[in-house]
């Protein structure tokens, strides 16, 4: 019985012990990284957005009105520089957010998060093509020679820029779905082994509280065998002294 009571609580922790170390590799290997990259990823795409705005702070009114030379060529040398700048921000900032994608989908991923990165990935992919794009026009900017051709710059920079922040704006509804799919899945492997974690332990409390009622049993039926057995012993010595007859014999089992 003892054996059979160990072996239950033996195999009862093992499978509470595999299910969370199972839950706690999920966690650890794929769900917790998704969450850190995804939330890695998108904030390099806004700070990298938020760069290419500062050359919102240039404004050329401030200068169209001014036919000097001179002022004009320290507006080109202000946007230049200003550009020169933002791009080597952004290059820095893409490369951190191209890293994460990159281990993204490296990731194991459930049938539903894979579904969801696919949606994910058609909006990534626009976004990125029209990022290109809206850097090639700060690239300009920050080549622009003339100054004929700067208002022109401009208003390409600034009509790229509405367009990837519509872009970027949809594409973070699909991560925001893709986040709440993988953070709904952690819950539930976390939910799930917990409630392993639980029946593991009522499991190996009921078995242990039968193993003990079971040793308490046989603890009684051992003492009531011996008290038994002396009671007959006291028997048979109280008949040998009462008739001196020395052939009695106490019965005897096993």
């Amino acid at each position: 019985f003892s054996l059979i009571a160990l072996s239950i609580v033996g195999a009862s922790g093992a499978i509470g012990i595999g299910q969370l170390a199972d839950a706690l590799d999920d966690i650890q290997d794929r769900s917790g990284p998704a969450m850190l990259l995804m939330m890695k990823m998108r904030v390099r795409q806004m700070e990298s957005l938020k760069t290419m705005q500062d050359l919102n702070g240039f404004k050329i009114e401030d200068y169209a009105n001014n036919g000097d030379a001179a002022v004009q060529k320290t507006a080109l040398d202000e946007i230049n520089n200003l550009a020169a700048t933002v791009l080597s921000n952004v290059a820095e900032n893409d490369k951190d957010a191209d890293r994460a994608y990159e281990q993204y989908l490296r990731l194991p991923k459930t049938a539903i998060e894979e579904a969801q990165w696919k949606k994910v990935k058609v909006k990534l992919d626009l976004f990125r093509e029209q990022h290109k794009l809206y850097a090639n026009a700060v690239a300009a900017l920050g080549k622009a020679t003339n100054w004929n051709e700067l208002p022109g710059l401009i208003m390409g920079y600034r009509d790229k820029q509405d367009r990837v922040a519509g872009l970027h704006s949809r594409l973070s509804e699909e991560l925001n779905k893709l986040e709440s799919i993988t953070s709904a899945n952690a819950e539930q492997v976390r939910a799930g082994a917990t409630k392993t974690k639980l029946g593991a332990r009522m499991l190996i409390g009921a078995v242990v509280a039968l193993g003990v009622l079971g040793l308490g049993f046989m603890t009684w039926i051992i003492a009531r065998n011996i008290v038994n057995s002396l009671h007959k012993l006291r028997t048979t010595m109280m008949q040998v002294a009462e008739s001196n007859d020395f052939t009695v014999r106490m019965g005897m089992k096993g």
